[in-house]
């Protein structure tokens, strides 16, 4: 309940501005269309769509999201809230049952990350009363570095394929902000928007962006960092 009323907060502050998601889940809007949050559209397991549709997580408490499959094809790493309220990152074989914690901390951790290198996780961390950002090696022990610790809400970090530079959103007053931040902390602000994802050659960043103020759906824009 703790993890879900941060996340309804982080949403409630996003809906006063232009560019918001309505949970920071990344879901869509609300209200009678289908494609709603929480509109769920089943379809018959039998169905040649759906013939290898395979379960890897076991869990008979607690939720499990934000899987990061790791380069190799063989770690599955994501959060759960399988013992207690609070979202930790746990880590196991995509075909195994076995979960190894990755963090254990009070507080809420969130979308992992694997850098280019394979051993370096980012994530967001709700440790203060507001999310910031961390690394951690990609194994069960490992000290927490911040990458950003502003005041404001960050979330959803993204690699460069060089792995020198992050970019995430930032909640401002006036709305979600794609924020970068190079190893030297040099942090650029670059477009209003959530959700980045940092191409995995190139200086592009794609992302999502409100249709306009007030609008709960959303657009997929792209923006090139060196133009």
């Amino acid at each position: 309940m703790r993890a879900a009323f941060a996340l309804l907060v982080l949403a409630a502050a996003a809906g006063t501005a232009g560019c918001r998601p309505a949970t920071p889940l990344g879901g869509p809007g609300s209200g009678d269309d289908p494609r709603a949050a929480g509109k769920l559209v089943h379809m018959p397991a039998s169905t040649p769509r759906y013939s290898d549709l395979r379960r890897h997580t076991f869990s008979p408490t607690g939720a499990d999201a934000d899987p990061l499959l790791t380069p190799d094809n063989r770690t599955l790493v994501f959060a759960s809230s399988v013992h207690g309220p609070a979202y930790n990152l746990y880590e196991k074989t995509v075909d195994g049952h076995v979960v190894s914690l990755l963090t254990e901390d009070p507080d809420d951790e969130r979308f992992p990350r694997l850098a280019p290198d394979g051993r370096t996780l980012a994530f967001a961390a709700n440790r203060h009363g507001n999310w910031d950002l961390f690394r951690k090696p990609l194994s069960a022990r490992g000290e927490w570095v911040p990458i950003a610790t502003d005041p404001e809400d960050e979330l959803w970090p993204t690699w460069s394929p060089d792995g020198r530079s992050l970019a995430y959103s930032i909640l401002f007053p006036e709305g979600w902000t794609i924020r970068t931040i190079d190893v030297t902390g040099r942090k650029t602000d670059v477009a209003q928007g959530i959700l980045p994802a940092w191409h995995p050659t190139r200086p592009l960043i794609a992302f999502q962006r409100a249709r306009g103020r007030e609008e709960p759906w959303y657009a997929i824009w792209t923006l090139d960092l060196e133009t």
